[in-house]
């Protein structure tokens, strides 16, 4: 299994909208099929909302409620997937 760390910015182009969402989203979707654990640091959450909020997503507390659900079990993809 693989373990990766996941810029901030990547989570922003997920849950907000840029030019750059489709692309998000279909990496996400290529972990449908595999399993790799995902480690989500501390800044990376704050970095994410922060830019969220800038762009005036109306859902912060949505995303901020994924973060804080998630748990080592939680970010095994492939068997959770985002």
């Amino acid at each position: 299994m693989s373990t990766l760390v996941i810029d901030s910015s990547v989570y922003v182009s997920y849950f907000g909208k840029d030019t750059n969402t489709p692309v998000t989203k279909r990496f996400w979707q290529s972990f449908k099929t595999k399993t790799s654990q995902i480690i989500v640091p501390s800044l990376v959450v704050a970095e994410t909302l922060v830019s969220l909020s800038k762009q005036g997503v109306p859902y912060l507390e949505l995303v901020s409620k994924y973060f804080n659900s998630s748990t080592p079990q939680h970010l095994l993809l492939g068997t959770n997937a985002c």
